[in-house]
C-alpha cells in the first residue's frame, strides 16, 4: 500500500508469458519459423517489450492516480531468466546447426502416435519412366525389382490422445499416383488439415531401369538396386543408398550419408553429420559442411571433396581417405593426391603419383612403402613435417625449417646441411637423384625416415 492505493502490477509478466507462448507454439507446429535463427536475429524485441510495458505502466498511473510498478519485480526477473534460458536454448541449437549441422534441437511430443496401413493398385510403367517421390513428412524407402511395375504401400502416423481420435485425425490423409510427364508423381494428400503433425512413410518398388527423384522435407530416404540415375533431397533425415547402377546426386541439410555401390559417378552436396562412401566405379564429389566423420573407400575415378575446413583431391583411391574434426588420413591412392587444411594432422602413405600437401598448425605425416615415382611438396606452417622413405629411394631433395630443424636418417649422401640462425636446410640428391621432394615448414621439426 502506497497513499492507501495499491500499486498496480506491471504488464511486463504477461508480455513475457505472451512472447513464451509464441515461441513454443511456433516451435510445435510451425518448425520451418526457425525459431532458433529468429532468435539469434530479433532478440532486441525483448527490451522492446520492456520498453512498451513500462511506457504503458506510466501513462496508467499518470491517468489512474496509481503509483507505477518498480522497474523489475521479483516475479518479473525470475520470469526474465527463464525466457532467456529458453531463447537461448533455442539460438544455441541455431548455432549448432550452423556449424554442427548433426546437432539439432526437438522437442517431444506429449501424444502418443498411432499409424494405419495403406496399398495402392500396382501401375505398369513405360520403360526409363521417371518415378518423382515428394513427401513432407515421412521415410521413403525406395527398391528396384525387375519387371515393369510400380508398387506403393504407406503408412501414416499422428498422434492423438486415443487411437480412435488419432485415426479419425489421419482418416483424410492419403498418397496419390500422378502422371507427369514421361513418368509418374507419388505424393501424400491432405497432409496439412491439421495442426497436429502427420507423418506418411511411403515405400515404393519401382522398375530398375527407372530414374527416380526424391524430395523429402522430414524423413529418412533409402534406396536400393535402381540402376537409372537418381536424385536425392533429405531436408531432414538420413540418407542411405546401396547398388545404384547410374549417376547419383544427393543433397542433404541434416543427418547421415551412406552410399555403397554406385556404377556411375557420385556427387553429394549440403550439410550433414557423418558421411561414409564405398565403392564408387566413376567419380565421388562432395561439396558441404559436413559435421561429423567423412569416410571414403575404393573410388575408381576421381576424389573431390571439400568441406568448410579442408580440400582434398585424389586420382583413384585404391584405399581409404577418412576425414575428421582433428585428423585427414589418405592411404593407397593410385594417382596424385592433394590435400589443403588447417589444424589437422595429416597422413598420407601410399601415394603412386603427385603428392601435394598445405596445412597449418598441425602435424604432417607421409610414408612411403615403395620408392616414390612423382614429385612432393609439403608446405606446413607452425608445426613438424614427418616423411618415411625406402632406403632405396632415389630423390632430389630441399628441405627448409624456418625457426625449426631439419633432422636425417639418410647420412652419408649428396645432401647438404646448410644452418643458419634463423634457417636450417637440407638440399641435394639421394642416390642416382629423381622426383623433386620440396618440404618448408615455420617453427617446426622436419624428420626424414629411412625404412628398410
Amino acid at each position: 500500500m502506497s497513499n492507501g492505493r495499491p500499486y498496480r502490477s506491471s504488464l511486463f509478466a504477461g508480455l513475457l508469458l505472451i512472447l513464451l507462448g509464441i515461441v513454443f507454439f511456433l516451435d510445435r507446429f510451425y518448425p520451418e519459423f526457425q525459431i532458433g535463427h529468429l532468435v539469434r536475429l530479433y532478440w532486441p524485441v525483448l527490451l522492446i517489450l520492456w520498453g512498451v510495458a513500462k511506457l504503458l505502466d506510466r501513462l496508467s498511473e499518470t491517468s489512474s492516480g496509481h503509483p507505477a510498478p518498480s522497474l523489475l519485480s521479483g516475479g518479473e526477473a525470475v520470469l526474465l531468466v527463464l525466457i532467456f534460458v529458453v531463447l537461448g536454448a533455442f539460438a544455441f541449437g541455431d548455432w549448432a546447426h550452423q556449424y554442427f549441422p548433426g546437432v539439432r534441437i526437438d522437442l517431444p511430443s506429449f501424444q502418443d502416435s498411432y499409424s494405419k496401413s495403406m496399398s495402392l493398385p500396382p501401375r505398369t510403367l513405360a520403360l526409363g519412366a521417371r518415378v518423382t517421390i515428394a513427401t513432407g513428412r515421412g521415410d521413403v524407402t525406395v527398391h528396384a525389382s525387375d519387371g515393369d511395375t510400380l508398387v506403393v504401400t504407406a503408412k501414416k502416423s499422428g498422434p492423438g490422445p486415443s487411437e480412435e481420435s488419432a485415426l479419425e485425425r489421419i482418416k483424410d490423409v492419403g498418397v496419390e499416383i500422378d502422371p507427369q510427364g514421361n513418368g509418374v508423381l507419388i505424393r501424400p494428400t491432405h497432409m496439412d488439415s491439421g495442426f497436429d503433425r502427420v507423418d506418411v512413410d511411403i515405400d515404393v518398388r519401382v522398375p530398375k531401369a527407372s530414374p527416380v527423384s526424391i524430395d523429402a522435407a522430414h524423413g529418412d530416404v533409402t534406396v536400393s538396386g535402381v540402376a537409372a540415375p537418381l536424385e536425392i533431397r533429405a531436408a531432414n533425415g538420413d540418407i542411405s543408398i546401396q547398388d545404384a547402377g547410374g549417376d547419383v546426386s544427393a543433397e542433404s541439410e541434416n543427418g547421415d550419408v551412406r552410399v555403397d555401390g554406385v556404377r556411375g559417378n557420385l556427387r553429394l552436396s549440403g550439410r550433414g553429420d557423418d558421411l561414409a562412401v564405398a565403392n564408387v566405379q566413376g567419380n565421388a564429389s562432395i561439396d558441404g559442411a559436413y559435421g561429423g566423420d567423412i569416410s571414403l573407400r575404393n573410388v575408381s575415378g576421381n576424389v573431390n571433396c571439400a568441406t568448410q575446413f579442408s580440400e582434398v583431391t585424389l586420382a583413384g583411391l585404391t584405399g581409404e581417405m577418412k576425414l575428421d574434426s582433428d585428423d585427414v588420413n589418405v592411404s593407397g591412392v593410385t594417382g596424385d593426391a592433394r590435400i589443403v587444411t588447417r589444424n589437422k594432422d595429416v597422413s598420407a602413405d601410399r601415394v603412386a603419383g603427385k603428392l601435394d600437401i598445405v596445412d597449418s598448425h598441425s602435424d604432417v605425416k607421409v610414408t612411403y612403402a615403395s620408392p616414390p615415382r612423382a614429385d612432393a611438396s609439403i608446405v606446413n606452417d607452425s608445426a613438424d613435417v614427418h616423411l618415411t622413405l625406402p632406403s632405396s629411394s632415389n630423390f632430389s631433395l630441399s628441405a627448409i625449417s624456418r625457426g625449426g630443424e631439419v633432422n636425417s636418417d639418410f647420412g652419408g649422401s649428396a645432401l647438404k646441411p646448410v644452418n643458419d640462425e634463423e634457417m636450417q636446410q637440407l638440399a641435394g640428391q639421394f642416390g642416382n637423384g629423381g622426383p623433386k621432394i620440396s618440404i618448408a615448414t615455420t617453427y617446426g621439426t622436419i624428420e626424414l625416415h629411412k625404412s628398410h
